[in-house]
């Protein structure tokens, strides 16, 4: 049973696992790139977790609560016990869609449209919320398009959806931005992709293999998107199978 103690862990254990794996252009065992070394992703993906187990308690109780409203609260603990810079926005961004839709869902084969389904709600409170998690972690950055983000643009957005819509129309906005509106338009596919590879995998070393695979095979099909992204949706991925073959024991 997918309690909030369980989720935690499925999902802590998917945010440790995902860097593992030797991905081109990202940290991993291996490599740190620079300003974002492999112990700042374990100890975020740690300490968030106390923060994904209050946001399961909220949606068992009410399926009307906005999907991110756990958001900038996670944002900020992902900072503790690690340097300011946050590098867990997208993975978070993925991350409360999923596991809200999986707490809905029990087809492993219609788990990625309810996460599609859960970000075509309405809902202006999730709107705001995107916004202000964006102006939090992008003061952080060191690229000029995002610390410059203003959430005026995004004032009475009615949902997540029209969020993507509008970051993805925005005028010299970040081209991670547009790939994520795009991921979303053209149906989650990294997030599909993710799932099917890894289905019938039971040990977490393999897990992390297929990864690995996962991430190289994108790249090369689509040299020009962005690695973090790639990377966040192999972590959704991870906790979606996790999810389904913990839930089944």
């Amino acid at each position: 049973m997918l309690t909030p103690d369980v989720v935690q862990t499925i999902a802590t254990i998917a945010f440790c696992l995902e860097p593992l794996g030797e991905k081109p252009g990202c940290t991993t065992r291996t490599v740190d790139v620079e300003g974002k070394p492999l112990t700042d992703f374990l100890i975020a993906g740690i300490s968030v977790g106390p923060v994904v187990r209050q946001f399961v308690e909220l949606v068992v109780r009410d399926e009307q609560a906005p999907v991110f409203c756990k958001y900038v609260d996670a944002l900020r603990a992902s900072t503790r016990f690690k340097s300011p810079k946050i590098i867990s926005m997208g993975l978070l961004e993925i991350m409360f869609p999923v596991i809200h839709a999986r707490l809905r869902c029990e087809d492993r084969a219609q788990v990625v449209d309810a996460v599609i389904a859960v970000m075509r709600r309405e809902s202006v409170e999730d709107a705001a919320l995107m916004a202000e998690a964006r102006s939090i972690a992008w003061a952080t950055s060191g690229k000029i398009e995002k610390q410059m983000f203003s959430g005026a643009d995004f004032i009475g957005v009615k949902s997540p959806w029209e969020f993507y819509k509008r970051m993805h129309a925005l005028p010299g906005g970040p081209e991670s931005s547009y790939q994520w509106a795009e991921e979303y338009f053209n149906g989650l596919p990294i997030l599909r992709q993710m799932v099917a590879a890894l289905e019938g995998v039971a040990d977490a070393a393999t897990m992390v293999q297929v990864t690995a695979e996962v991430h190289r095979a994108v790249i090369a099909d689509r040299p020009q998107v962005k690695v973090g992204m790639v990377a966040d949706m192999c972590a959704a991925g991870l906790f979606l199978h996790l999810s389904f073959i913990l839930d089944a024991k």
